[in-house]
């Protein structure tokens, strides 16, 4: 009996201790918070640097919806200090180094992109350029070719970069896309010298049509490879805190005409703007503003525009119809990718100099 009695109060004891947890537990509540880094360049009227900017000044809006802003850093101020390396580390890591804030700019040659006479010139251009940088600036440089390459990572060591820049080779593009515009007015003089019967004509057409999609297809895997490349580097150059600027010094991405678009079987270049703003916004995401340099230079307006002309068989010519859904004006496509990351495209100087001046100053 004694026994049953114990065994009955030890139960009880543990029902009891089991019930108390219950009893004396607080409730926890778990809360998420979002920061969103935004970096900004702020200039006055004249195009100077605003330097005693507050907090209070300054008003984001999301849509109509004002965000408020819970931190504010002014990059060229000081910097709060490092975290020191362990006894016997050594490291030229940006991201490691103490001291002042530098001027970090990443010089991106784009060989993929840009004609083999253009890469020549600009080459020249970013050399000289090198002779002028501030002396706190941390420079790095890059080449896009059929992979990316590293040139000379970030210094301060400008003869280095220039012996390096010195040794990057020419590339030639993997690809090279038909003149359809020369290859029709070729055509119109042909058929106005010799005359061409109905068939004939279709069939020109439909060569053109071919070429045309030929073109699309060089020119989307370009772009493929192109961002690839740029989300690459991004990742390569994410680590430096702040604002990395990225010279991308470049003949252009091509954007869709829309009145051409969804022809043939590669209809999904009608995706290509999407293509463009996901890759940019992720940079923008890393902290990369990208400073997009034409590497044409100014171009005179094109005087060979097509125009609907007669012909002595009274048929339209073939310069009448668009056969390129795909155009090579880049002005779209680079300031769109410009203005999400918070850079500029400059198209306004025959000196790439000039493009990467800019960036560096900001």
């Amino acid at each position: 009996m004694s026994q049953r009695l114990m065994s009955q109060r030890a139960v009880a004891a543990l029902a009891l201790a089991a019930l108390l947890p219950a009893q004396e537990s607080v409730p926890t509540f778990t809360t998420t918070t979002r920061l969103v880094e935004l970096s900004v360049v702020a200039v006055d009227r004249r195009g100077a640097p605003v330097t005693d900017l507050k907090k209070e000044e300054i008003q984001i809006l999301e849509g109509a919806v004002a965000r408020p802003v819970a931190f504010f850093r002014f990059e060229g101020g000081t910097p709060p200090p490092s975290r020191p390396l362990a006894k016997g580390t050594f490291s030229n890591r940006l991201e490691l180094s103490s001291g002042p804030s530098r001027n970090v700019t990443a010089i991106l040659l784009d060989s993929l992109n840009t004609a083999p006479n253009d890469q020549v010139r600009t080459r020249a251009q970013v050399m000289r350029f090198l002779r002028r940088i501030p002396a706190d600036a941390r420079v790095g440089v890059y080449q896009l070719g059929r992979e990316m390459r590293i040139v000379h990572d970030f210094t301060q060591d400008i003869e280095s970069l220039r012996r390096s820049l010195a040794q990057v080779s020419i590339g030639q593009r993997p690809q090279e896309e038909t003149d359809l515009a020369a290859l029709a007015r070729e055509y119109d003089a042909l058929a106005d010298l010799s005359g061409m019967s109905g068939t004939q004509v279709a069939m020109i057409r439909r060569s053109l049509e071919l070429e045309g999609m030929a073109n699309q297809r060089i020119r989307m895997t370009r772009v493929e490879a192109t961002l690839h490349s740029l989300l690459g580097l991004g990742r390569h150059i994410a680590a430096i805190p702040g604002r990395k600027n990225l010279v991308w010094v470049t003949g252009g991405l091509p954007w869709v005409d829309i009145t051409g678009a969804g022809m043939g079987p590669l209809s999904d270049t009608t995706a290509l703007r999407a293509r463009l703003e996901s890759a940019s916004q992720r940079l923008a995401q890393m902290g990369i503003a990208l400073y997009i340099v034409d590497a044409k230079g100014i171009v005179a307006p094109d005087g060979s525009a097509p125009q609907e002309v007669a012909r002595r068989s009274g048929r339209a010519g073939f310069q009448t119809q668009n056969y390129d859904p795909v155009n090579n004006d880049n002005r779209l496509s680079m300031n769109l990718m410009a203005s999400i990351t918070g850079g500029r495209f400059i198209n306004y100087t025959n000196d790439a100099a000039d493009g990467i001046g800019e960036a560096a100053r900001d």
